[in-house]
């Protein structure tokens, strides 16, 4: 099968973006997470730290419009759940639409 998802998410103004990610089994799986904008430039990147249960991409500050998240298996496999937050400068947020 293939081992890397995709996923779409569209900011309707700039905001303070933080990615929470959870792995079912963590200590099957090689993966690298990587946050694109929408020319495909990678923005932020992490590598899967194998035995990690949860990890976080970000605050990372975007402006308006949509976003990629790649979730990419380079070894192994695990399901895994997600989740995008947003925050303006000072205060908690909302999120985005998915």
């Amino acid at each position: 099968g293939d081992s890397t998802d995709w996923k779409s998410f569209k900011l309707e103004e700039d905001a303070k973006v933080t990615i929470n990610i959870w792995w079912d089994d963590p200590k099957a799986v090689g993966a690298t997470i990587e946050l694109r904008d929408m020319d495909a430039k990678s923005l932020v990147k992490l590598n899967h730290k194998g035995g990690q249960q949860q990890e976080k991409l970000g605050p990372t500050k975007l402006k308006e419009g949509t976003y990629f998240l790649r979730i990419q298996a380079g070894s192994g496999a695990s399901v895994y759940s997600y989740e995008i937050s947003t925050g303006s400068d000072d205060s908690g947020g909302g999120v985005p639409d998915l």
